[in-house]
């Protein structure tokens, strides 16, 4: 039972882990707080039907290839990867997650 609760405990960890990066990045893009983040975030997952941890797992990623040059990409940059994220998230992690 204990090992249950520990695994469940750490996949909610590992999922707003990934939540509070895309939230943060939200933050520095857009010079907002953190609950303007979430509501930008949140915006783009209902507006596309995307769910939200995979919407946000590849804003990560995208951010993260964006700005592997060590420079942060520009928020025209940003903005129009964030505008069309939902198309390139996995949907298949959708089905797997669901249950």
């Amino acid at each position: 039972m204990e090992g249950l609760i520990a695994e469940r405990l750490t996949g909610i960890t590992e999922q707003r882990a990934v939540i509070e990066q895309a939230k943060g990045m939200l933050m520095l893009i857009h010079d907002i707080d953190a609950d303007q983040a979430f509501e930008l975030l949140k915006w783009r997952s209902q507006d596309t039907n995307t769910k939200l941890r995979p919407l946000a797992e590849q804003l990560v990623a995208e951010f993260r290839q964006l700005s592997g040059n060590a420079l942060l990409p520009s928020k025209e940059v940003f903005e129009r990867r964030l505008m069309t994220i939902h198309q390139r998230v996995d949907k298949s992690k959708d089905l797997a997650t669901e249950g």
